[in-house]
């Protein structure tokens, strides 16, 4: 079983994946406002690392590892979609994008709605294959699980299927029953954390399949009183977990233990002392075996080099896991726009 603790949308230039073209876009000017491909890239890049972190308690660290890292994966893969064919994205958008996370909240930044980031309509008809959102007239492109390419398409509404393809931004795709719908509010019904919007828990989920929690108000501080099964929940968005001893299940917030390597998952409590969980740094996920509790940190695989969508390991962002039709097993892919149709 592949845990991955700490779900958390990241805009990676507005597009869906890195690639080298080959082209010389990074050194090209933008008409409008003269500031190159590579300079607007790097603006973007750093800036949306510095807001991974200010929204979320070792963001970088727990995604990339290393800020160094963050930045050259986020600028290689906005570079990508400039240089991508009928793209409607610029120089200018990128650099404008850059300028609006300082003030942009965390709740538009995790749910990528910040308005200066949206993809300009590219060219693309619905039906075309893409590797941007930024080359379709819809700005949507459609991404089957597994696929090398997506599609352009009308975006997503609430209540629409995501089995097939992902949600629209401003949407997360509900576990239970594989619709889009917006991120829950206070009281919404959910099945994970990562259904809710940012600083909320699901307390009360039965199971990833089933709609049986709602959405609560997190604690935010260690050392707040937590309820596991009636909430509140501790805000894992602030690094926290709810610690508690053998058969109880209210308890404290405590910080979460972080691994790059080796065991990781929950660690019960002894007598008067609480549980812990340890959850993987740099890119890696938590591989706990079947009816176990805890696992093995498996850092996510770059380009390439094989990956697992279920037993991991993953792929280091935005590398995609692109597998054949049904498969959950294959290769860590930068897609390369060009090759899109």
């Amino acid at each position: 079983m592949r845990i991955a603790t700490f779900a958390f949308l990241f805009c990676l230039g507005c597009g869906s994946s890195t690639a080298s073209t080959g082209s010389t876009v990074d050194d090209a000017l933008d008409s409008g406002s003269g500031i190159s491909a590579d300079q607007a890239c790097a603006d973007a890049a750093q800036a949306q690392c510095q807001k991974l972190d200010a929204c979320h308690v070792n963001g970088v660290a727990l995604r990339y590892g290393s800020s160094a890292l963050c930045v050259s994966r986020v600028k290689a893969n906005c570079l990508s979609s400039l240089g991508a064919p009928d793209t409607g994205r610029t120089p200018a958008n990128e650099e404008a994008c850059a300028a609006a996370y300082a003030s942009a909240t965390c709740a538009d930044f995790v749910q990528n709605t910040i308005a200066a980031c949206q993809p300009p309509a590219g060219t693309r008809a619905a039906g075309s294959a893409c590797a941007y959102s930024g080359q379709c007239a819809s700005a949507f492109c459609a991404f089957a699980p597994g696929a090398a390419c997506g599609t352009c398409a009308a975006p997503t509404t609430p209540g629409q299927s995501c089995a097939s393809s992902q949600c629209a931004d401003g949407q997360t795709c509900l576990k239970a029953g594989a619709v889009c719908q917006t991120f829950g509010a206070v009281g919404d019904k959910c099945s994970a954390t990562s259904e809710c919007q940012i600083g909320l828990t699901c307390v009360g989920a039965v199971s990833a399949t089933a709609t049986a929690g709602a959405c609560m108000a997190g604690a935010e501080t260690v050392g707040a009183a937590c309820d596991r099964t009636t909430g509140p929940q501790c805000d894992e968005v602030q690094g926290l977990y709810c610690s508690f001893v053998p058969k109880a299940t209210a308890g404290s917030c405590v910080k979460y233990l972080t691994a790059t390597s080796g065991a990781c998952g929950f660690t019960a409590g002894v007598g008067t002392t609480g549980s812990s969980y340890t959850i993987c740094l740099g890119g890696g996920q938590c591989i706990i075996p079947a009816g176990a509790n805890t696992g093995t940190c498996v850092p996510d695989a770059l380009e390439g080099k094989p990956c697992d969508t279920v037993n991991g390991p993953g792929c280091l962002t935005p590398a995609r896991c692109v597998t054949p039709p049904g498969a959950t097993t294959g290769t860590c892919t930068l897609l390369d726009p060009t090759v899109c149709g």
